[in-house]
C-alpha cells in the first residue's frame, strides 16, 4: 500500500483580507486566515501526517494558536509565523486521507468560531437583539475548503503533486451557493463588502464607550465577519497607518525638536490618546501614540474618544502646534502600500522531484518570510501585515519604501539561490508594487492600489518581449486628483531603486523646478500619438520636433523666454529625460521615454516632499 499525498486549500483569501476600513480590520483578516491554516496544519500532524508545505513538524511552537500580533517565546514577544492557506502533506499508508481531510476541515472551523466568539464577547452590547442565528450563519458560511488526495505509488511524488494541484484547481472553479436562511430583513448591508446584513444596533443605541473603542462611525454597518475583524485583538496592539506615514518625520523630530515632541508625548500619555503597545517595533518607541494627533482635522475626534471636554483648537495650539512650528510644518500624510510576489514559482516547484526537496524549499520560503519581517519592521520603518512564502503585504513610510523594496528583492533572490542550488532551473525573482496613497484612505482602497502596482510590476502584457516580471512598479494617487505610474525591471542597466534615489536627490537642487516637468508634460500632450503618423520620414520629422521642444524647455531659465536654437544645458538633474537615448528617428520610443521621465520625476517629487524636515546634520555630511 502506497503513501498518499493530500492537498488542502482554505479560503477566501484576497477578498476577505481586502474588506477593511482600518488597520485592525486589515491585520485581523490576514491573521485570522493564518490562524485557521495553523489549526488545520496542526490537526494533520496530530493525525499522523507529515507536512511538506509549510515545513513544520510536531512540537513546533508555531503550531500553537496565537490570538494577538505577538506571542511569548522564550520570554520575548515576537510575531507568529504566517501560515499560508495551502497545506501539502504526506499521509502514511493505512491512514484514510478522506478522514484526515475531514478532521482538518473541523479544526479550521473550530478555530474560526473560537476567534469569532472572542470578538463577539467584546462587542456584545453593540449587537442588535435577536441576531444569534444570523451571527452563527454568517460565521459558519465563511470558510471555503477544498481538498484532494492521491496515491504516490511508482509514478513518484512529482506526478502525484501535479494531480492533486490540478484536482483542487478544478474544484475551486465550482462554487457552493447556499441561500441565506437566517438573515435580517429591512436592515443595511455591511459597509465592508455589502454582502451580509448588518448585526449592529442603530447608531443611537450603540454604547458610546464601545463606539469610541472600536472607532465606529454613525454610518458604518458591520456583519459578523466585520465585527470579528474590528474586535479581534486589543486596540493598543494595532499601529495606525498614519504612524507609518510619518515615521521618518517623527524620527527627525526626535533629533531636531526633542522638547516639543516630549511635551506632546507626555500630554498623549496623560490623556490616554491612542496608546500603542508594540515593543517589537523599535521605530515606534519614540512616539507610541496615534500619530493622527499631528493633523489638525483629527483633533476633535481624538479628544472625543478620550471624553476630553476641551476646545480642540485651543488644545492643539498648546500641545501640537509648537512641534509643528519647530519642524517647519505638518508631515506628509502619504504612505506606501507594498505588495510583493514571487515570479515563476510554479516552474521552480515543478523541478522538485521528491518531498524532501520540496520540504527544503518550503523551509527557505519560511526563512524569507522571517527576513521580510525583519527588513520591513526593523531595518525600515514599516508594518508587515502578511508574509507567507513568496507573498508580502506591508505599509512603509515613503522615506524607506524604495530601499525596502530593494532589500526584499535581494533577500528573496538569496533565499531562492540557496533553495535551488542543485536544480537546473531559472531562479524565481520578486516583483514589487508600491502604491502611494493618502493615509486617510480606507485600507481596502490602499490595498487595491497595492495590487494594481503589483500587477503593473508583473507586466503580463510584456511577456512576448521577455520584459515581464522581475520589476519594481509605483502607482501614485493623490487626493487632489490624477494618477501616475512607473515601472522598471530589476535587471535593467539603470536599476530602479538606484534610479529613483538619484531622482529624489535631484529635487534637493534649488535650480530644479517641478514646473519644468509639467511644461514637458504639456509638450507631450500637444504632440500626436505615434500610431497617428505615417511613413518613417514623418516619424523622424516629429521626433526632431519633440526633441527640440523638450530641449528648449529644459534649457530655459524660469524667468527667461528662450529662443529657437538655444544650446544652453538643462538645469542640473533635468538632463536625464531620454531625448538623446531613443535614436535619431524613433518618435514612438522618444515619446515613451520622455513620458516615462515625466511620471518618474513627478512621483519622486512626492517622495522628496514627504521629507519636509530640517536637514539631518549626519546626512549633510
Amino acid at each position: 500500500m502506497s503513501d498518499q499525498l493530500l492537498l488542502v486549500v482554505l479560503g477566501p483569501v484576497q477578498e476577505y483580507i481586502a474588506q477593511a476600513r482600518r488597520t485592525r480590520d486589515l491585520w485581523f483578516g490576514s491573521h485570522a486566515l493564518s490562524e485557521i491554516s495553523r489549526a488545520a496544519a496542526g490537526r494533520l500532524i496530530e493525525e499522523g501526517a507529515t507536512l511538506v508545505f509549510p515545513a513544520i513538524g510536531a512540537g513546533d511552537v508555531e503550531l500553537d494558536p496565537c490570538d494577538s500580533p505577538l506571542r511569548q517565546v522564550a520570554g520575548k514577544e515576537r510575531p507568529p509565523l504566517n501560515v499560508a492557506n495551502k497545506i501539502l502533506a504526506q499521509v502514511p499508508a493505512g491512514r484514510d486521507p478522506a478522514r484526515l481531510a475531514e478532521r482538518c476541515r473541523e479544526a479550521a472551523g473550530e478555530r474560526w468560531r473560537a476567534l469569532a466568539t472572542q470578538a463577539r464577547e467584546r462587542v456584545a452590547e453593540l449587537i442588535a437583539d435577536g441576531t444569534d442565528r444570523a451571527w452563527d450563519e454568517q460565521i459558519d458560511t465563511l470558510i471555503e475548503f477544498a481538498a484532494a488526495w492521491t496515491a504516490v505509488g511508482e509514478r513518484g511524488y512529482k506526478a502525484a503533486r501535479l494531480e492533486v494541484e490540478a484536482a483542487v484547481a478544478q474544484r475551486k472553479l465550482l462554487r457552493d451557493f447556499s441561500p441565506w436562511r437566517r438573515q435580517r430583513d429591512g436592515v443595511p448591508k455591511s459597509s465592508l463588502d455589502g454582502a451580509r446584513n448588518t448585526l449592529l444596533q442603530p447608531p443611537g443605541r450603540r454604547p458610546a464607550h464601545l463606539v469610541r473603542r472600536f472607532r465606529l462611525t454613525d454610518n458604518e454597518q458591520l456583519d459578523a465577519i466585520g465585527l470579528t475583524k474590528r474586535a479581534g485583538g486589543e486596540p493598543s496592539q494595532f499601529v495606525p497607518v498614519t504612524n507609518v506615514a510619518v515615521a521618518d518625520w517623527l524620527a527627525a523630530a526626535a533629533r531636531q525638536a526633542a522638547g516639543p515632541l516630549d511635551r506632546l508625548r507626555s500630554e498623549c500619555r496623560a490623556r490616554g490618546i491612542g496608546p500603542i503597545h508594540r515593543p517589537d517595533l523599535s521605530w515606534l518607541g519614540g512616539f507610541p501614540f496615534d500619530a493622527q494627533v499631528l493633523f489638525e482635522e483629527r483633533w476633535p475626534s481624538l479628544l472625543e474618544e478620550v471624553e476630553a471636554d476641551e476646545d480642540p483648537a485651543a488644545w492643539g495650539g498648546r500641545h501640537v502646534r509648537p512641534l509643528l512650528k519647530a519642524m517647519g510644518g505638518a508631515p506628509s500624510p502619504y504612505v506606501s502600500c507594498l505588495v510583493a510576489d514571487g515570479d515563476q514559482m510554479g516552474a521552480a516547484i515543478d523541478t522538485l522531484g521528491d518531498p524532501d526537496d520540496h520540504r527544503r524549499f518550503s523551509i527557505k520560503l519560511a526563512e524569507f518570510a522571517g527576513k521580510a519581517r525583519e527588513i520591513v519592521e526593523q531595518r525600515h520603518r514599516g508594518l508587515l501585515v502578511y508574509s507567507g512564502g513568496d507573498d508580502v503585504l506591508a505599509f512603509v513610510c515613503l522615506g524607506d519604501a524604495i530601499s525596502c523594496a530593494g532589500a526584499l528583492r535581494q533577500a528573496f533572490g538569496d533565499c531562492m539561490e540557496e533553495a535551488l542550488a542543485d536544480e537546473a532551473v531559472a531562479r524565481p525573482t520578486l516583483s514589487v508594487g508600491l502604491a502611494v496613497g493618502h493615509s486617510r484612505e480606507s485600507m481596502s482602497d490602499l490595498l487595491q492600489m497595492g495590487r494594481q502596482a503589483e500587477s503593473l510590476a508583473k507586466g503580463a502584457e510584456l511577456w512576448r518581449a521577455g520584459k515581464d516580471r522581475n520589476a519594481l512598479a509605483i502607482v501614485l494617487k493623490k487626493r487632489s486628483g490624477g494618477e501616475l505610474s512607473w515601472r522598471r525591471r530589476w535587471s535593467d542597466p539603470d536599476e530602479p531603486s538606484a534610479r529613483l534615489a538619484a531622482d529624489i536627490a535631484t529635487w534637493r537642487n534649488p535650480a530644479v523646478s517641478h514646473r519644468k516637468v509639467y511644461e514637458v508634460r504639456s509638450i507631450l500632450d500637444r504632440m500626436p500619438a505615434a500610431e497617428q503618423l505615417g511613413a518613417d520620414k514623418e516619424q523622424a520629422a516629429w521626433a526632431k520636433v519633440l526633441r527640440g521642444e523638450v530641449a528648449r524647455s529644459l534649457a530655459r531659465s524660469e524667468s527667461g523666454t528662450g529662443q529657437d536654437g538655444d544650446t544652453r544645458q538643462p538645469a542640473p538633474g533635468l538632463s536625464d529625460c531620454g531625448i538623446e537615448a531613443a535614436g535619431p528617428g524613433s518618435y514612438a520610443a522618444l515619446h515613451a521615454r520622455v513620458d516615462e521621465w515625466v511620471s518618474r520625476m513627478l512621483i519622486t517629487r512626492l517622495f522628496h516632499d514627504s521629507r519636509r524636515t530640517i536637514p539631518d546634520p549626519e546626512e549633510a555630511k
